[in-house]
């Protein structure tokens, strides 16, 4: 990485939830290609929120059944509030972002779960084994 202090970055919020949403959606797909690369970059924290989808899923779908199993969604809602409660530096702030955490970790544990487009990392490792840029 190389460090210039000139360098200038830009960023610019999304819109609108459903923007961030396939941002993020994009972000976890993506994220497939780069273990898939290079697994050794692999961390736990990677499927923090594919694992918290899918433990919401299954909690709502056998809670109608076992209320016991509604525990996982309930214990993310709350860290969810706190998250919001403690992040925010105004009420509305924190409102807003009780719609976007769940926006970014659903998107991007589903994006990470459907994984990469069909083909993108065989064609990507063809490309490195044949020294081709990988961009």
């Amino acid at each position: 990485m190389w460090f210039d202090p000139e360098l200038r970055v830009g960023y610019r919020p999304r819109s609108s939830l459903g923007a961030l949403a396939r941002q993020f959606a994009q972000y976890g797909r993506w994220k497939r290609v780069v273990l898939a690369l290079h697994p050794r970059s692999l961390r736990w924290r990677h499927f923090v929120a594919p694992a918290a989808v899918l433990g919401v899923v299954a909690g709502l779908i056998v809670g109608a059944w076992w209320s016991v199993a509604l525990a996982v969604p309930a214990v993310y809602a709350v860290a969810v509030v706190g998250a919001s409660v403690l992040a925010a530096r105004s009420p509305g702030m924190a409102l807003r972002l009780l719609a976007v955490y769940p926006t970014m970790h659903g998107a991007w544990g589903l994006g990470f779960l459907a994984g990469p487009p069909r083909g993108v990392v065989r064609r990507l490792r063809a490309r490195s084994e044949t020294g081709q840029d990988a961009s």
